[in-house]
């Protein structure tokens, strides 16, 4: 019982944080991806300072080891840069998939004028499809850090609402769970159906 008592409580904290973390995404957004960028350009810049560090350690100045100079810099500049412009990460995924989405919808568009040629009839919803993931495609290139915060907004709202749901099922096995005097009862009423049958 107690293993099950701090399972639970647990698990209540656990809801509690994702609430917390998801009303922090949905209402902060920006706050987020900023956090996240620094984080990884300061592992980055952390990164390259030991292969610096490395290389001026050893003795050996060989072929591998100058190597490993040129990557500790690079790692330091791409660090800095990250933490100078803290929006570069969070706008590359979006970035690339704006990308895909125009080069998708050029294609599909160049496919529903070969079916207009052909004069297959429902050439138009090619032609529809093509036009939204074109304009889809260009928003998101445009829009790149913008549709990040939707994105993170979407997770947070996700994360709300699995935590009210686990801090309402919490609450409900608490609220109906049967107390001592109700399970000592159901064990007593089971022991005499047992001796009933037996003794049938």
């Amino acid at each position: 019982m107690e293993i099950l008592k701090k399972i639970k409580s647990y698990t209540l904290l656990v809801s509690l944080l994702y609430f917390v973390m998801g009303l922090i995404m949905l209402l902060n957004p920006g706050f987020i991806l900023d956090a996240v960028n620094y984080i990884v350009g300061i592992f980055i810049l952390l990164y390259g300072v030991i292969y610096i560090i490395r290389f001026f350690s050893k003795n050996d100045f060989n072929t591998l080891s100058k190597f490993g100079l040129i990557a500790g810099l690079i790692c330091i500049t791409f660090g800095i840069y990250i933490l100078i412009n803290p929006t570069l990460l969070s706008s590359i995924i979006p970035f690339a998939a704006g990308l895909l989405l125009l080069v998708d919808g050029l294609g599909k568009l160049k496919d529903s004028i070969a079916f207009k040629k052909v004069n297959y009839r429902r050439w138009w919803i090619g032609l529809i499809i093509a036009i939204l993931f074109v304009g889809f495609g260009i928003y998101m290139l445009v829009n790149a850090f913008n549709v990040s915060k939707v994105i993170i907004q979407i997770i947070g709202a996700i994360l709300i609402i699995d935590a009210l749901t686990d801090i309402w099922v919490y609450f409900g096995y608490k609220k109906y769970s049967p107390n001592k005097e109700v399970k000592k009862e159901i064990e007593n009423i089971k022991e005499a159906n047992i001796v009933e049958v037996k003794e049938k």
